[in-house]
């Protein structure tokens, strides 16, 4: 029987679990079989493959499903070259995305579909998303939107701390945006046009301020749910739709010195999880199910190797980064899997399904006890510390973790960590991290920018065993055959010795800022313009040589 006699059901259901490859063979096929391809299959693997790119949300919107694969495909040829130390193959370019600006800055951003905005002292820059031309030509663009300041008095600067969007119909025009005084508003971007050309324009709103001479530290953001945490400790959920959105609808203290916050509301348990400065520097607490945050922790998670000690002896550390862990990695995109990164250098990731957890804790009622929640005199005990089930380092720069973000090629598989000096931005990835490493030296990338790429030491822990190692002529920088499971890092444009605070990870893109300049790698525009500009001299020369061969015909039959 033959295959395209089924009927279209029968061949929708073949044609969804297979990859690229098999589908372009049968494209190759039969032109019943490419049809058909064209029609369902390309539209079935980008369903089943998804690849968060917001900045590519214009352009895509372009493209046929069989132009998105070829974007996709070209994407994870980019990563996985530049994992394997082949920068001429890489072809990513580094680039900042503005001049250098004036003093050091400790600079925050959040991503759009619609565009990035960079707050840097008291000014916001903003970087709107696009593409140039139409159809298939679209190509990805992106350009300098302006830059406002919201200082109120020129005598009286403020540092802006933490930014998010807010919900407002995809528009990606509202922020709220919290000050080192306290303060918060709600800020609405206009763009605007005039005979010099693109401007911005803005309008805000004051809400009211963080009291306790505290500020916000961190945002997390999920459609209408906003969680903030203050620098003392405060964490506070809000409904950004409610009459009074300054108003929180539920609140805890951590009572410790915090850096950062995540909001899940996409797994199955709910939860927030907060990265501090303390003995127990990371704690996962659960939401009720009328939305409240609960004191009490659902989870510790610490290092493997501290996490069986008493509660008393636990050495004080603290989490910067937080992000949930890449989607394309071998244990699945499950929300409840999360990545931190650490003071000690290194990336921990956790599974907050598994069940390798340590003793539980000795735990006193004495209320100065670290981990007392409660003054009763029978306080319910606090969790057992959950071990990570993955850690991730650079052996060549213990520096802290100072930002996180997870994505990039092959699904989204990467992870990417921005360390405290140098500007360094370290990445691994997730699907080989179980293979011994190498190191390698590179001295120059593709690109307008010179940046260094060398290889990372990965070690990877299970349960409290470091199972990888780097041996002795990897060490010396010596090449290596190529292995998967080697991270590699990368400086920032300008390579000061400033540390990365922030970082936003596609699949094609990497946005980062320093204490000098908002940053980007593009791992595959530049390719892929090559590729569809060398497509479209391709259609033309066929053309050509038809109307050629077409015309000699014609000649052949005249004489």
């Amino acid at each position: 029987m033959n295959l395209t006699a089924l009927p279209v059901e029968i061949l929708i259901l073949i044609l969804d679990p297979l990859g690229i490859h098999e589908l372009a063979a049968l494209c190759l096929t039969s032109r019943a079989l490419h049809s058909l391809v064209t029609e369902y299959g390309w539209s079935l693997y980008l369903h089943n493959h998804p690849r968060p790119a917001p900045s590519l949300t214009a352009a895509r919107a372009h493209w046929c499903p069989h132009t998105r694969v070829r974007f996709d495909a070209l994407t994870d040829a980019a990563w996985s070259a530049a994992l394997a130390q082949a920068p001429a193959l890489a072809s990513f370019i580094a680039r900042p995305l503005s001049r250098t600006w004036a003093g050091k800055l400790q600079p925050v951003l959040a991503l759009s579909p619609a565009r990035l905005v960079v707050a840097a002292g008291s000014t916001l820059y903003s970087y709107a998303f696009g593409a140039s031309g139409t159809g298939e030509s679209a190509a990805p663009r992106v350009y300098a939107e302006g830059a406002v300041s919201l200082l109120k008095t020129p005598e009286r600067p403020r540092n802006i701390t933490a930014i998010t969007f807010v919900e407002d119909g995809a528009q990606d025009r509202t922020l709220d945006v919290a000050f080192q005084d306290g303060s918060v508003e709600r800020v609405y971007l206009t763009p605007t046009s005039d005979d010099s050309g693109s401007s911005l324009s803005f309008t805000r709103y004051t809400l009211p301020p963080i009291p306790h001479s505290d500020f916000i530290e961190s945002f997390s953001a999920h459609s209408t749910t906003q969680l903030s945490l203050s620098a003392n400790g405060t964490a506070s959920l809000h409904s950004t739709t409610s009459p009074s959105p300054s108003s929180p609808t539920s609140s805890i203290s951590l009572a410790t010195r915090s850096w950062t916050a995540l909001l899940s509301l996409t797994s199955s348990t709910p939860y927030t999880a907060f990265g501090s400065s303390s003995r127990t520097p990371l704690a996962v607490h659960a939401l009720s199910s009328t939305g409240a945050l609960l004191p009490r922790p659902l989870a510790l998670l610490h290092t493997a190797r501290t996490a069986d000690l008493p509660a008393d002896r636990l050495p004080s550390s603290a989490v910067y980064g937080l992000a949930r862990g890449p989607i394309g990695a071998p244990w699945g995109a499950s929300p409840m899997v999360l990545a931190a990164g650490w003071y000690d250098g290194k990336v921990r990731v956790y599974d907050l399904r598994a069940a390798d957890r340590c003793s539980p804790f000795p735990f006193s009622s004495s209320p100065s006890s670290p981990l007392s929640t409660s003054r009763t005199p029978t306080p319910t005990p606090p969790p057992a510390p959950l071990r990570p089930m993955l850690t991730l380092a650079d052996r060549w720069s213990p520096e802290p973790i100072y930002a996180l973000a997870c994505g990039g090629g092959g699904g989204a598989a990467h992870i990417a960590a921005g360390t405290a000096r140098h500007s360094v931005v370290a990445f691994w990835d997730a699907r080989a991290a179980s293979v011994p490493v190498s190191y390698l030296d590179a001295s120059s990338g593709a690109g307008s920018s010179s940046f260094d790429v060398h290889a990372n030491a990965t070690a990877v822990g299970t349960s409290g065993v470091n199972v990888n190692g780097t041996d002795k002529s990897a060490a010396q920088g010596q090449p290596q055959p190529q292995m998967p499971g080697r991270g590699w890092s990368v400086h920032a444009p300008g390579n000061d010795a400033s540390p990365v605070y922030a970082l936003a990870l596609e699949s094609a893109r990497v946005w980062g800022v320093t204490q000098s300049r908002p940053f980007v790698y593009d791992f595959v525009s530049r390719l892929f313009l090559v590729f569809s500009s060398f497509l479209r001299f391709s259609s033309i020369i066929r053309v050509f040589s038809s109307f050629l061969f077409v015309y000699f015909i014609y000649l052949f039959n005249l004489f």
